[in-house]
């Protein structure tokens, strides 16, 4: 008998709609049958017993939902890639297989911390496999849609009447600063004064010279926050309202970065409804809101980043961006604020110095333009005050020098899983140096996939010389155990490829990490950062309401880490497309971001490494689309 063309592709998309169904109401749980005092072993009819028992397991009560959500999976499908099908984008293919294989390694890492889940037990296999087809149809789908809507094929335009066009048109920075204001303003007094963290009591800690100050946080972040609460604590006579202070100039900042994201689509013609929806981002979801008040060493660190890499954007364009007085000082405010309060901010911003030093020699062997020792001169000169203000406060306060260890979170962490699932297989020069750096008889009870603080925090290296010695060994045991390596960073960073799964922490108020003094009562009453009454019951229902929306559809979706990355990389693939892979300097910043994100100490549970990329990636898709439009403009 023979199928015809349209049978096929009926039977294809159903096919693929009853994987991408099937796999939302899967766990990688298989366990074996009861035998029932049996001998199955050596008989078809056990193994076909154990095939339907093991079906049941896993379909359980959900074959309804399961025909239900295919139903409507294959509607979309046979409509979009047969009926009136999306046009295709060169690469589609491939990037939706990257992202199959990644959500079905997470998957694997979240049930068992092991990718070999996805092959065994045998019957994996075939979960495994429908989970790989259901996300690159899936994925496919959401490729394809995207690029119409962002082409503007779809009838998304919106207009205002005149009256309303004429006031935004001539205040298109205040306006959209002034509604995110109105929109943040409840947030600041949900958790009064603010929401701190250990983190935050450590600096005051260094501040006061309770604890010694080292480089372990952010230097000038700690004499910021510090100052701070010294400022309210003297002169204001209240160190809440002191701290408090410091929340309203963060989120004042924070407000007019996003407002001047607004503005620059403004500028480059974007669509009004990717402007609207990127205001309500920031005015709703809970990774904008529920940070105005939680002070985090990296939130100025992000609105610093914001506008550099924007910038960097124009700079690449343009050889004349310094000649222009506003923008040379917003790109040294910027620079500044990312270089001063995070490490990873220094770490970036060198590297794009580097990269754009080569670009301007390339063009200073063309050219002769003084334009650009005027570019050298702005790149170079925030190194220098970021250089010159960690002097004067290191002087100031004695600060010391921390170890690396920070810096040396993924390796270890890699590390401590050879040393698990390999430690007998290692030399005795190996363990020995190993053992200079951390403590290898406890790396294997003390590891944990997730995170690597535990792990992080046995470093004692002597010296220079021991932590070289570990270097090399570590290098060594890479092309040994290459496996092992890919997979302790992939178990610990899975979160960032899965956007099914929630990723939220927001503390609760003053009081979270002030246990770190429980033994010091003289300092808590100096400090005299004091928890009203009225805002315990107060924060927390609004984290309960900010975990609320981070799980709701279509708000949780826009505060989902994996939703941003996945975008990325999409929008990447656009632009290479419909522009051409040169513009994927815009997007070196955000992928420096990811880089740090891929090696820090834990993704899960702290979703703000992954901001930078959160907050710049409206503005890099409108970028996309101004690129294609022709409507860029410096």
């Amino acid at each position: 008998m023979k199928i015809n063309k349209q049978s096929s592709l009926v039977i294809k998309y159903l096919f693929y709609a009853l994987c991408t169904s099937m796999c939302f109401f899967m766990s990688f749980e298989t366990s074996d049958p009861d035998t029932w005092g049996l001998d199955w072993s050596g008989y078809i009819s056990g193994q076909l017993y154990k095939l339907i028992e093991q079906t049941n397991e896993w379909i359980g009560e959900n074959g309804f939902y399961i025909t239900v959500t295919a139903a409507l999976f294959f509607y979309v499908y046979y409509h979009f890639f047969v009926k009136t099908p999306f046009s295709k984008v060169k690469g589609d293919r491939l990037l939706s297989v990257f992202f199959a294989v990644m959500y079905a390694g997470g998957r694997a890492y979240e049930y068992a911390d092991s990718i070999f889940v996805l092959v065994s037990p045998v019957y994996n296999v075939i979960k495994t496999f429908i989970v790989l087809i259901g996300m690159y149809s899936l994925y496919l789908f959401g490729i394809r849609a995207l690029h119409e809507l962002l082409m503007g094929k779809w009838n998304t335009k919106i207009t205002f009447n005149k009256k309303i066009s004429d006031i935004y048109n001539k205040h298109t920075f205040l306006i959209p600063w002034l509604i995110i204001i109105v929109c943040w303003f409840v947030h600041l007094f949900l958790r009064y004064p603010a929401a701190l963290g250990a983190d935050d009591w450590n600096e005051f800690g260094y501040y006061y010279g309770i604890n010694k100050f080292t480089t372990a946080q952010p230097i000038f972040h700690t004499w910021v926050i510090g100052s701070f609460v010294e400022f309210g604590r003297t002169l204001l006579h209240s160190s809440n309202a002191g701290i408090f202070l410091c929340v309203i100039c963060r989120m004042l900042i924070m407000s007019a970065v996003l407002a001047f994201t607004i503005y620059k689509m403004k500028y480059w013609s974007t669509p009004v409804w990717l402007r609207i929806l990127t205001l309500c981002i920031y005015c709703f979801v809970p990774y904008y809101t529920g940070y105005v008040s939680f002070i985090v060493k990296d939130y100025m660190y992000i609105a610093g980043f914001v506008v550099w890499n924007i910038l960097i954007i124009d700079l690449y364009k343009s050889d004349y961006l310094f000649k222009n007085k506003f923008w040379a000082i917003l790109w040294l405010v910027a620079s500044c604020f990312m270089c001063l309060f995070r490490k990873n901010g220094i770490y970036m911003y060198v590297f794009m110095t580097v990269l754009f030093m080569v670009l301007i020699a390339m063009k200073l062997f063309r050219s002769k333009n003084k334009s650009y020792f005027l570019t050298i001169l702005f790149i170079v000169l925030p190194l220098i005050i970021t250089s010159l203000t960690e002097a004067a406060i290191t002087r100031a306060y004695n600060v010391e020098k921390d170890s690396p260890k920070e810096a040396f979170s993924l390796p270890f962490q890699q590390t401590a899983r050879v040393v698990r699932d390999y430690g007998d297989e290692l030399l005795q020069d190996e363990i020995d140096i190993i053992d200079k750096v951390l403590y290898f008889d406890e790396l294997a009870t003390t590891y944990d996939p997730s995170c690597s603080n535990d792990v992080k925090s046995m470093y004692h290296a002597a010296s220079t010389e021991e932590l070289m010695d570990y270097i090399v060994v570590w290098f060594k045991e890479f092309f040994r155990y290459p496996l092992c390596y890919i997979e302790a960073t992939w178990n610990q960073n899975y979160y960032i490829f899965m956007p099914d799964r929630t990723n939220i922490v927001y503390n609760l108020n003053l009081n979270q990490g002030a246990a770190l003094f429980d033994d010091n009562p003289e300092f808590m009453e100096f400090i005299g950062l004091d928890l009203p009454r009225w805002v315990v019951r107060v924060s927390i229902t609004a984290v309960s309401f900010y975990e609320m929306l981070n799980r709701l559809p279509v708000i949780g979706v826009f505060g989902n880490v994996a939703f941003y990355i996945i975008l990325m990389f999409i929008v990447m693939l656009f632009i290479k497309r419909d522009v051409g892979i040169k513009e994927w300097m815009s997007f070196i910043p955000a992928l420096l971001a990811l880089a740090f994100v891929i090696m820090a100490p834990q993704i899960i549970e702290q979703p703000r490494y992954a901001f930078p990329i959160i907050y710049i990636m409206p503005t890099l898709t409108a970028y996309y689309i101004a690129s294609v439009k022709g409507s860029y403009k410096v």
